[in-house]
């Protein structure tokens, strides 16, 4: 079931609930969610698995901010989103027969089929994190950026003698310098 507990209460969160606790009506703080969006999707992150698999259900924008919560402190284990993908959410037809047939009964209807056109219900957003293992830096590419930083030192030294900013003893000691710190 869920893992995820209410700050204010501490009683489980209700998948049924989605902005606040059942019992105490405090809203869900994105820690919370991202809890309970991961005891929904199998649980937490365990750092052998390859591909970690997160579903948001809600309004796009309610989605983003836990969306990003989530990357972020799965970005911290090393996993990042290979891909994503968005459903709006729809009204299935049994809500659509209701509210026709309650126009043909009642009248009624007419409430129905505009709240069924105004309001859409939430999406789902499916993200699927993938472990990137860090690569060590590679030394000699490092080495070589050192050196051609120091060569551009030294070209700018010797710009600087030739037009006369420098004189020939400052030159020497500065060239010396750049070239000690090698």
């Amino acid at each position: 079931m869920d893992s995820a507990t209410c700050a204010n209460c501490g009683k489980p969160l209700s998948p049924m609930w989605r902005n606040k606790c059942e019992h105490c009506k405090t809203p869900f703080s994105p820690d919370l969610v991202v809890a309970r969006n991961a005891a929904r999707s199998g649980g937490p992150v365990t750092d052998d698995a390859p591909v970690v698999t997160r579903t948001y259900r809600g309004k796009p924008e309610e989605i983003e901010a836990i969306r990003r919560a989530d990357a972020d402190s799965l970005a911290a284990r090393g996993y990042y989103p290979k891909s994503q993908n968005y459903v709006p959410g729809s009204w299935g037809a049994g809500a659509w027969v209701l509210g026709v047939v309650l126009i043909l009964l009642f009248g009624l209807g007419l409430l129905v089929l505009i709240y069924l056109v105004a309001v859409k219900p939430p999406g789902t957003l499916s993200v699927i994190y993938e472990r990137v293992e860090q690569r060590p830096a590679d030394k000699p590419a490092a080495e070589a950026v050192a050196a051609s930083a120091v060569q551009g030192r030294l070209e700018t030294l010797e710009q600087l003698k030739l037009a006369g900013a420098i004189t020939d003893e400052e030159y020497a000691a500065k060239r010396t310098d750049i070239l000690a710190s090698m």
